[in-house]
């Protein structure tokens, strides 16, 4: 099993200042089985939006993002967690 964080959206306000919707993100810790983790690839998503701030406070702006595939056994979930493609690849 591996030890992870993964990064998760909340449901998105409302922010006057900006007059439209803000992301919201969190962190939680979540343990993998790597035998069903299926693929690994950039979190294209996450990675450019954090280019225009933190997702989390006290998150530092440069964290990478990964996305992982996890079998489900008929279908598969992805999940996003804090860390480059090599910091996983590492821990696997």
């Amino acid at each position: 099993m591996v030890r992870l964080t993964e990064i998760y959206e909340l449901p998105s306000e409302y922010d006057e200042t900006l007059q439209r919707n803000r992301d919201l993100f969190s962190l939680r810790e979540i343990v993998v089985n790597p035998d069903y983790v299926v693929f690994m690839k950039n979190c294209e998503t996450l990675n450019n939006k954090s280019k225009f701030g933190p997702l989390v406070k006290d998150l530092n702006q440069e964290t990478p993002f990964t996305q992982l595939g996890i079998s489900t056994g008929m279908s598969q979930k992805t999940i996003n967690v804090v860390g480059s493609l090599n910091q996983l690849l590492e821990k696997f």
